[in-house]
């Protein structure tokens, strides 16, 4: 999936800069497990979101939007029939991602990821109708966060692209976690050479799942 804002000095597939472009490096990774997610309208132009980044990696995966003022989320498609459907997800009601519930809830698994800053993706599973009645699931705490573009001020808040990448470790195996978080340490270690003094500010984008 393309984005086009309005960057000249960066590629469009990746969104880096055009001397930093992580491209020629993307997986193209098989995944058994097919990942939907669903960004906030806003990230369409935020050359940080790193659910695109995902999208790239993932041979099996798609991004539908939300939360514009003129267009609804297209829910056309989005549950699989032929699939487990689940929300990554933080709420009272998520179960632990884990090997206890692939066992009591078998594959394959259409995974929805919301994606946007923590407000907008923590709400999203109850103002979307399709995800309220899906079965909500988290990872378990682990490593901390590996995306130094943004501040974490959560405990356990990971980018989008770090919680898929261990979610898909989890149920689809540690090579699929391995490739996706290659192609991350990539993108952030090429963008902090080239601003060694940033200023870590901002929040993350995918927070506490």
């Amino acid at each position: 999936m393309r984005f086009n804002p309005d960057k000249s000095n960066r590629c469009q597939t990746c969104m880096m800069l055009l001397k930093l472009c992580i491209c020629s490096e993307m997986p193209k990774i098989d995944n058994k497990t097919y990942v939907t997610i669903i960004m906030h309208f806003r990230e369409i132009k935020t050359t940080s979101n790193t659910g695109r980044l995902a999208n790239l990696a993932l041979k099996n995966s798609e991004i539908r939007l939300r939360g514009s003022p003129q267009n609804m989320l297209n829910t056309e498609g989005i549950l699989k029939p032929d699939r487990q459907n689940m929300v990554l997800q933080l709420c009272d009601e998520a179960y632990e991602l884990n090997t206890d519930f692939i066992q009591k809830f078998p594959g394959p698994y259409n995974l929805i990821v919301p994606d946007g800053n923590w407000r907008q993706a923590s709400k999203m599973h109850k103002r979307e109708a399709i995800l309220k009645c899906l079965p909500k699931v988290r990872l378990p705490l682990s490593t901390p966060s590996n995306y130094r573009l943004r501040k974490e001020h959560k405990l356990g808040g990971l980018a989008t692209h770090e919680a898929i990448g261990r979610a898909l470790g989890i149920i689809d195996g540690p090579h699929v976690q391995t490739e996706m978080e290659r192609i991350f340490t990539l993108m952030v270690e090429r963008t902090i050479a080239l601003r060694p003094n940033m200023n870590n500010t901002c929040q993350s984008d995918f927070k506490k799942i």
